[in-house]
Order: structure tokens, then sequence, then C-alpha cells
């Protein structure tokens, strides 16, 4: 079974990353307090009524665990989270956080009780939550997707405690431990999407179940083969190996999705794979050859960076770091791409280019 956690919202009220993410995963689960009733869009609700296919997760049994995380870094959170220091508040369900750190929160005044929530910075409350999905996601073997591209600024925080590593002075015991791989699958979606139904999304899950579930499993394989790589030369041959195994997948994927009289694919969706690694430093440092072999398959690792100085750190790492989504975004030139919201593009671009 391949099934993913959707996040970072409650109530669904996006039916294309929906539909987008049932081309793929068998299961979708979403984080939802035991007290509390989603408010979907109709579509999505008449759906999963009838097919029962998004599932909920409570987050009480995670809340300690990523307290006792989140708490040691609990000063850096609360300063710029993301880097961006201009955001609107939010809310976070109390639910969602373990008691100690609701004290603690309350008490330092970060967040304040409106009822049944927390309110305040969203950042800080972003921050908390990127968390908590990946301790779900790690935990119990779910990809994480999400249509809130910002969020993924500070993915590096959750592998790395939030430092900006030197590469050349990392500790090598920093890498053997569960973390999440950003992954893009790149023009996988028909470009007629919102003309999809629900149903026919369903017809298609039964008709074509062999092609849709090895191209997620090839995806699969080829990260997990490579999370056991710790040599750059082995990890260039690998990469060869799976070149052509890879596009066959997509291939075979893309011409079942012409039962939806597609013509072409669009879409460049982020995906987090949950692995234990050592392969984040190798993928810093990829050769020129080694690019264009990841560019050739259509998709990039990304393994993103948290930007708490980044006014201080960004070029270096954008000169380590060729995979950041902060440069992916500007070399794929996503000021032009109409599926992100042009706040999102400018805050990317401010951080960019500062």
């Amino acid at each position: 079974m391949y099934a993913a956690l959707i996040y970072p919202n409650i109530n669904l009220t996006n039916s294309k990353i929906v539909k987008e993410s049932l081309l793929l995963y068998d299961n979708l689960y979403r984080i939802v307090p035991e007290d509390v009733i989603p408010q979907d869009n109709p579509d999505i609700e008449d759906f999963n009524r009838e097919y029962g296919l998004i599932k909920e997760i409570s987050p009480t049994p995670y809340t300690r665990d990523v307290y006792e995380k989140f708490s040691e870094n609990l000063d850096r959170w609360t300063q710029n989270a993301y880097g961006i220091s201009h955001l609107p508040e939010s809310r976070l369900h109390k639910t969602k956080v373990y008691d100690e750190l609701m004290k603690i929160i309350i008490r330092e005044k970060i967040l304040e009780f409106d009822g049944e929530w927390l309110r305040g910075n969203e950042s800080f409350i972003g921050s908390y939550m990127l968390y908590l999905a990946t301790e779900i996601s790690t935990r119990n073997s779910l990809n994480l997707v999400t249509d809130e591209p910002s969020v993924w600024v500070c993915q590096e925080y959750m592998n790395y405690d939030g430092r900006l590593l030197n590469v050349e002075t990392a500790d090598d015991n920093v890498f053997n431990t569960h973390s999440m791989l950003g992954v893009y699958l790149y023009e996988y979606i028909p470009s007629n999407i919102d003309n999809i139904t629900f149903d026919n999304i369903i017809e298609f899950r039964d008709k074509y179940r062999v092609e849709r579930e090895n191209f997620l499993k090839q995806y699969m394989k080829f990260y997990n083969e490579l999370s056991k790589i710790s040599s750059p030369i082995v990890l260039r041959d690998a990469l060869e190996s799976y070149l052509k195994e890879m596009k066959s997948g997509i291939e075979e994927y893309k011409n079942a999705c012409r039962y939806f009289g597609a013509q072409r694919f669009v879409g460049l969706r982020l995906v987090s794979i949950p692995i234990i690694s050592q392969i984040s430093n190798l993928f810093l440092n990829l050769n020129p050859h080694m690019k264009q072999m990841l560019a050739t398959l259509g998709l990039a690792l990304s393994i993103l960076w948290e930007l708490t100085s980044y006014k201080q750190e960004v070029k270096r790492i954008r000169k380590n770091n060729p995979f950041s989504y902060l440069v992916l975004l500007k070399n794929l030139g996503f000021s032009n791409h109409q599926r992100i919201r042009n706040n999102i593009y400018n805050d990317m671009k401010e951080l960019i280019y500062d």
C-alpha cells in the first residue's frame, strides 16, 4: 500500500491536490484532533463519504515526542521562523500540542488562547506543524504532500534541528537518523485535471492499478536504494542503472493517464519521503553529470534548508546546495507558474535575492 499524509490543514478545500494525490496513493491521511469534525469542500466530502479513502490520524500519540524535539530549539523557532517576519496570524488546535509545551507557549506569550485554538504568529505555528507532520509521517512510513509551497522553506530543520550545516564540518552521525527527503514528481498530472471527476479517478485507479503502483514503486525503490549509498562513485553508477527503469515507469503511467483524454502533463509536486539516510551529504555536492542525470529522470532531489539566518547564509546555501527549493523556484521560472500564488512567489523571491 502507498499512502500519504496531506498537510497542513484539517479542512480539505482544494479538490485539485486531493485528485492529484489519489491518482497515485491508495489512501490519504490528515491530522485531525479527536473532537474536531473536518469541514471539507462539498465534492471532497461526498467523495469520501462514499469511498472512505481520506482518513484521520489523531495527533495525541505524537505530541510528547514532538514537544521533546521541538522545545530543544524553541528560541530559534520563535525568532523569524522561515526567515520571514511579516506573516499574518494563524491558529493551531490545542490538542495538537503537548501540555508542557502549551504551558511554555502561553507563559512566554508566544501564542494565546482563542477558545479551543492557540492563535499567533503564522511562521511559528507553521514550524511546529511541519515538525508534527514529519513525526507522524516517519513513524507511519507515509509520504508527506502539501499544497503550501512556502512550508518547504524550513524543511531542513526537521533533518538537522534547524542548523545551517557546513558540509565539511558536519557530524556524520546527524545523517544516520530518520529524515524526510524532498522529491519532485515532475509533469505527472494530466493537464485537464480540473475537468476530471472523483468518479473518474476511482475508475482510473481500478483500471490502471498496476501502472499506477509501478510508477510510485520505482520512485520509492530509487530513493530507498540510494539511501544506502555512502560513496559518490557508487552513487553515480546507481543513478545510471536506474535511469532506464525510471523513465519506463514514468512513460507507462503517462500512457495510462491517456484514459482521461490528457494530451500533455503539468505540475511540479513536492513529496517528502521518510528514509534512514546518509545520502544527504552526497547530494550537496553533485557534479554536473549527476545533476543532468537527475534532470533526465524528470525529478530533483531537494535537500531543503531552514533559513533562520538567511541574510548571512543564503549565498553559501545557494553555492553548496544547488537543489534547494529556493534556487529551484528561481531556476524553474515559478514567477510565471499559474499554480503558485503571487504572494508566495514574492516571499520566495525575497529569500532568493536578499
